[in-house]
């Protein structure tokens, strides 16, 4: 059952674990990602009525707590003291999908980013050229 509690421990764990987004699916157990590997949050499938259940209790949590929720759509919201967070969400077919991601409280230096160090020095120069560039992935 998805309730308070739930999206309380839910939002701990993430931050416990530096985990960057959770995935809430109907018919599959719940799943947090972190940068080593995906970690089961609880053991038991959720069901549509708990995805549903969590999408509302997460709107809550942002300014747009009391307009209409479509059938797809993005939103976030703000925890003091622990961090900002992003809610995907979508139905089709009458199944939904949430996803809740975890923002960084910095921006990552790009030697973190880039895990290759074949290519890193080729980044590093790039970063030092005039333009525009946007790094995907």
């Amino acid at each position: 059952m998805v309730d308070a509690t739930f999206v309380n421990e839910l939002i701990n764990r993430m931050v416990e674990k530096d985990a960057y987004e959770g995935i809430f699916i109907a018919g599959a157990k719940p799943l947090i990602r972190t940068d080593y590997g995906v970690v089961k949050f609880k053991d038991s499938p959720l069901s549509t009525e708990d995805v549903i259940q969590l999408l509302v209790l997460l709107r809550q949590k942002s300014r747009l707590a009391n307009t209409p929720l479509d059938e797809a759509g993005t939103f976030s919201f703000g925890i003091k003291r622990i961090g900002r967070f992003s809610v995907e969400y979508l139905q089709q077919r009458g199944s939904i999908v949430v996803f809740l991601r975890r923002m960084k409280g910095r921006v990552p230096d790009i030697r973190e980013i880039i895990q290759s160090r074949e290519f890193l020095p080729i980044f590093v120069h790039l970063l030092g050229e005039k333009g525009l560039f946007i790094v995907t992935g």
